[in-house]
C-alpha cells in the first residue's frame, strides 16, 4: 500500500472513531434522568411534604437555596417530618442534601446526626 493511501485510510478512520463517539455522548446527553423517589414513601403533610417537594428540584443550585432556606429556621421538633422528607427521596453518599441536613440536625444532637450519618 501506498503512503498517501494508508494516509487516507488512518484519516477516515479518525474520523469515523471521532463521528461515533460524537455520536454516542450525543445520545447519552438525551438518556432521562433517573426519579430520585422512593417508589411507596409515604410523605405526611406540613413541612415534610415541602421538604419532599424541594429535595427532587432538578435543578442542583434552586435545591440547595430552597433546601437552606426551609431547614434553617427548623427545631428539634421537626426531625421527625425533616426525616420522613429525606426517606423519601433517592440521595446518593457524598450529595449536598445530606451534608444540610447533617448541619441542621448537628445543631442540636450532634451524636445522633453523626451517628446517623455514619
Amino acid at each position: 500500500m501506498t503512503s498517501p493511501v494508508r494516509i487516507l485510510l488512518v484519516g477516515l478512520a479518525l474520523a469515523l472513531a471521532f463521528a461515533g463517539g460524537y455520536g454516542f455522548a450525543s445520545w447519552r446527553l438525551l438518556a432521562p434522568i433517573p426519579s430520585r423517589v422512593v417508589t411507596g414513601a409515604v410523605v405526611p403533610e406540613g413541612i415534610a411534604a415541602d421538604l419532599h417537594k424541594v429535595l427532587l428540584i432538578p435543578d442542583d443550585f434552586e435545591r440547595t437555596a430552597q433546601l437552606n432556606a426551609l431547614l434553617a429556621p427548623l427545631g428539634p421538633d421537626a426531625l421527625p417530618a425533616v426525616r420522613a422528607a429525606y426517606d423519601s427521596v433517592i440521595l446518593d453518599l457524598g450529595d449536598v442534601e445530606i451534608v444540610q441536613f447533617v448541619q441542621w440536625w448537628g445543631r442540636f444532637d450532634p451524636e445522633a446526626a453523626f451517628d446517623w450519618a455514619r
